[in-house]
């Protein structure tokens, strides 16, 4: 934002960084940040602006010159905008004025909410035994399944495009591969000489782990078939191509150990915690009798919707 001074234009930002003076001078004792014919945003405004704002965007703002400059040079225009569009008539507007209503319901309710939730937190439970309970009577949601980490060379196989290839030709290839390895050539030794020569072949390791149902089936049912840590698979054919699959790590199936999961499930347990005083607060504001709705009336209202609707002419916008 820009503001003539003499004949110069000067950006809101160098006047506040230097101090120097807008159309009024600095009043509230000090508490006046901006303040023009317009408007005037005080100190304690800014304040308030800023503290209902995400904690990330407060601390930014609270942390960073620019962001904070930034920040108030964005509140004065907004509140020039409001005076200009309430001067107007725009508040007045039934469209408007629905929308201002529905903005201070939702955040009046929210702020209830909230102040409910906060006194709920400090009667909350110790969640510590409640993660043990919980714990010891769900073993099945901290089972670790069993898992492998492999390497494979694989030759693919491409049926179409530029490096289309006939299978036979890839299944030579790879044949011949593992035949080096079975004759007692070092797998990462025909692997790398391999994928250097053929354009189809590819040395890989798979750098996750891998647990079973998880990848093809074939893939799957070799590689698991491994017992142990170095063993070979022999040629398996995939979508992809010719696998030759190398077992590196291996790892057993057990159960997680409770200090690894707490965190997790105390948070599981405040969420559930949580979310019921929510639902409990809410549902205490329903009358005990049955509301008694004017059904007829949101009938007619709907016929006559969807009477118009059906009368549209195609690509009508009214």
């Amino acid at each position: 934002m820009w503001f003539v001074i003499g004949m110069r234009l000067i950006p809101l930002v160098l006047l506040l960084l230097y101090g120097l003076p807008l159309w009024a001078a600095d009043t509230d004792n000090g508490n006046s940040l901006i303040a023009d014919q317009h408007v005037t945003v005080t100190f304690d405004a800014l304040k308030q602006e800023i503290s209902v704002l995400p904690d990330a965007q407060q601390n930014k703002i609270q942390s960073d010159r620019d962001a904070l400059f930034d920040f108030l040079d964005g509140l004065y225009l907004d509140l020039r905008l409001e005076k200009y569009a309430d001067a107007s008539g725009f508040s007045r507007r039934p469209d408007v004025d629905a929308e201002l209503k529905r903005a201070r319901r939702l955040t009046l309710v929210g702020a209830l909410i909230r102040d409910h939730l906060d006194r709920a937190e400090a009667d909350a439970p110790d969640f510590t035994p409640l993660a043990e309970n919980y714990y010891k009577t769900h073993p099945e949601d901290y089972v670790q399944p069993a898992a492998i980490r492999a390497e494979h060379l694989l030759f693919q196989v491409a049926v179409e495009g530029p490096d289309a290839s006939s299978e036979a030709d890839v299944k030579s290839i790879a044949e011949a591969a593992m035949k080096s390895i079975e004759a007692g050539e070092a797998f990462d030794a025909v692997a790398e000489r391999y994928a250097e020569k053929y354009e189809q072949a590819k040395f890989q390791e798979i750098p996750k782990w891998i647990t079973k149902n998880s990848t093809v089936p074939p893939f799957d049912a070799a590689a698991f078939a491994l017992q142990d840590i170095g063993d070979i698979s022999g040629l398996v054919r995939t979508r992809f191509g010719f696998h030759i699959i190398r077992l590196v790590e291996k790892r057993d199936e057990s159960t997680r150990p409770f200090e690894r999961v707490k965190t997790a499930i105390i948070a599981k347990i405040r969420k559930k915690y949580t979310e019921t005083k929510r639902q409990e607060f809410i549902n205490s504001f329903y009358p005990d009798e049955k509301l008694s709705v004017n059904r007829e009336l949101l009938d007619e209202w709907l016929d006559a919707n969807l009477k118009a609707s059906e009368e549209r002419v195609p690509g009508d916008t009214e």
